[in-house]
């Protein structure tokens, strides 16, 4: 919910919605990692699309069935892994790099599959129609549309965004299992990074700016470690979670599956050129101030 402020207008119900179907979203995870149920990254996006789906046919208008499915399942984006991926074919890793961006892509397609096939399964149970009820088109192209009732644009607004960021912080923290002495350090880097986004939206482009944010976020998660003799990469996972792509290649994924071809075919491209901009940044950075090396039989360099 909180990270649906930070990226999309979003209207009341749409915050609602994303909030109990993220809610559902841990549960099933939950219970998927603890029974060892394998292709969560289907099953689990099938399940939110088809609760978002029957929503969408009462509510209508009033909420985007795209925003409210994908960003319930953050968690699953695969955008982190798209930019490690680049940082370690930077860095001359090419196995692990290569594994690292194939499996970004298939997870993609599969997070795109699973909501394309929960929303179509609400449609065919509804073949026959119900009597006063019109079922609508699976529409992702909402997600970027202020056209809708009571829709909120809190992204555009430094002030506001600042709000919401800092209780996102915390939550992304959580996401990531760190430790409460690590906190504070992971949210300076993160609130610099926005700051650094912010103020470079209005004179680069997206991916440059994109790029200049995680070169900051390198540069703070850098220093701190050198301060506290420990390595940087708690503090950069939590910088470029909000910046990686994606949301990109989930919605580019979710038109593969329906007639949208068009619209479809250039989501893995954009992906790429979002995750070499952070990349490129957090590179810069680690040569500007050369990560920490841990103290060990076995050195474990940071990224």
């Amino acid at each position: 919910m909180l990270m649906l402020l930070m990226l999309n207008p979003a209207s009341l119900w749409d915050l609602i919605l994303t909030f109990i179907l993220g809610t559902l979203n841990g549960i099933l995870s939950h219970v998927g990692e603890v029974k060892k149920i394998n292709a969560l990254e289907v099953l689990v996006p099938m399940a939110i699309a088809m609760v978002g789906k029957i929503c969408e046919v009462f509510l209508k208008d009033q909420i985007c069935f795209g925003t409210i499915t994908m960003f319930a399942c953050f968690s699953y984006f695969p955008g982190t892994l798209m930019a490690l991926s680049m940082v370690e074919l930077a860095s001359r890793n090419l196995v692990s790099g290569t594994v690292r961006m194939f499996y970004s892509f298939v997870r993609s397609v599969k997070f795109g599959f699973g909501l394309a096939m929960g929303a179509r399964l609400i449609g065919w149970l509804n073949s026959h129609g119900i009597p006063g009820v019109e079922m609508p088109k699976d529409n992702i192209h909402c997600m970027d549309s202020t056209l809708r009732p009571y829709t909120a644009d809190v992204y555009k607004n430094l002030g506001y965004e600042l709000l919401v960021f800092i209780p996102m912080a915390l939550c992304i923290n959580v996401i990531l299992r760190a430790k409460r002495t690590q906190w504070l350090g992971m949210a300076a880097a993160s609130v610099v990074g926005l700051l650094t986004l912010q103020a470079a939206s209005g004179i680069f482009t997206k991916d440059a700016s994109a790029a200049l944010a995680a070169f900051t976020i390198g540069m703070v998660a850098h220093v701190q470690a050198r301060y506290k003799d420990d390595l940087a990469i708690a503090n950069i996972l939590a910088g470029i979670c909000w910046l990686t792509p994606g949301s990109v290649g989930v919605r580019g994924a979710a038109l593969l599956m329906t007639d949208d071809l068009k619209g479809s075919t250039s989501f893995a491209l954009d992906m790429i050129i979002r995750a070499m901009s952070v990349s490129i940044g957090l590179y810069v950075s680690g040569l500007v101030l050369f990560p920490m090396v841990r103290k060990s039989k076995i050195s474990v360099l940071s990224l």
